[in-house]
């Protein structure tokens, strides 16, 4: 499944802000593209193919919000 195509399914997803988007792009990451971990370039991607432009820092979200694996700095 396609970014564009997962996002539709989500009832005014568009509407959302980014950091209420975020979590959903987490999701279909590693829910349906069973990806082990996410990086920030891969958030920048998902904002970039959903044609959704990027209004925050996400250096900031994913300090705030995001827990690493433990040995990984």
């Amino acid at each position: 499944m396609e970014i564009k195509k997962f996002i539709h399914k989500i009832e005014k997803f568009r509407e959302l802000d980014n950091i209420k988007q975020i979590p959903y792009f987490v999701y279909f990451l590693q829910q349906i593209k069973e990806r082990n971990g996410v990086m920030q370039s891969d958030i920048r991607s998902c904002f970039k193919k959903a044609g959704i432009h990027l209004s925050i820092n996400l250096s900031i979200y994913f300090r705030k919000n995001i827990k690493k694996k433990k040995g990984i700095s």
